[in-house]
């Protein structure tokens, strides 16, 4: 009686795969469905090298695979599909049309995900630059540090080897380097005190010579006034013959007291 069972009983077996980051939305597509098991293993076998992993997005598959592997991926995974629909008698050029339009509604939205992934892709690529410039740096002080040590123990060696008479000559001019630094340090300060000096000089000369001319113009204002008072009182009007032999005697009085 099951096995009567098993013979009306009709099983009919339908593959779908997701191809969300080309498609959008649940980017499910339907394989022709079919009674053979021996088919569908078939096509299972065709379909699964292109079969993603659950919870993977497009912005992973892009870091983990790179634009051109991801387009690579898609248009064997295209043509194989079609090719599965061909051999079921289905309307390839129809179905690649809706495949198409699926593909230019999500196009904005594989595009902003492509300008992530080449931020994120040159922020990597400048952190990587960053460590190896790093290293580098590093390695160069350890070269340095290395050539430093070397440059010393071969300084010591040669120390060692050389004469006494050549220990003599090197302190010799050692000391003669430190006597011509400390008499070049001694010209320098007395040619700055010889400056400082002329300049202080040079500033009293020139107090002096305000004064003298302070005192020039005092004396040439006195005489303007003693001229101007002179002046005013050989002009007035009630001026007699006797005023002006008295301004005479004062002058000759005033004469022979200067030349006194």
């Amino acid at each position: 009686e099951h096995g009567q069972v098993m013979k009306r009983l009709v099983v009919t077996f339908s593959l779908q795969i997701s191809k969300r980051y080309w498609l959008g939305g649940n980017g499910i597509l339907c394989l022709p469905s079919t009674q053979d098991l021996n088919v569908v293993i078939g096509m299972m076998n065709q379909i699964l090298p292109f079969a993603g992993t659950r919870g993977v997005n497009g912005s992973h598959m892009l870091a983990r695979s790179g634009p051109a592997d991801l387009e690579a991926n898609w248009q064997s995974f295209r043509k194989c599909y079609l090719s599965i629909c061909a051999s079921f008698g289905w309307d390839t050029d129809r179905l690649a049309s809706r495949i198409e339009e699926r593909m230019l509604e999500t196009l904005p939205r594989r595009q902003r995900q492509m300008e992530r992934w080449n931020l994120q892709s040159m922020a990597l690529e400048e952190m990587r630059q960053r460590r190896m410039a790093i290293q580098q740096y590093r390695q160069e002080l350890r070269e340095n540090r290395t050539m430093k040590q070397e440059d010393r123990r071969s300084r010591r060696l040669s120390q060692r080897s050389e004469s006494a008479g050549e220990r003599v000559k090197r302190r010799i001019k050692r000391l003669l380097c430190k006597w011509r630094q400390q008499l070049a340090r001694q010209l320098r300060v007395e040619r700055m005190l010889r400056e400082k000096a002329a300049k202080a000089q040079a500033k009293e000369a020139k107090a002096e010579a305000k004064v003298a001319a302070e005192m020039a113009r005092e004396n040439a204002r006195k005489k303007k006034e003693a001229r101007a008072a002179l002046w005013q009182a050989m002009n007035r009007k009630d001026l007699t013959m006797d005023d002006i032999l008295e301004e005479d005697d004062d002058e000759e009085k005033d004469g022979t007291s200067q030349l006194q």
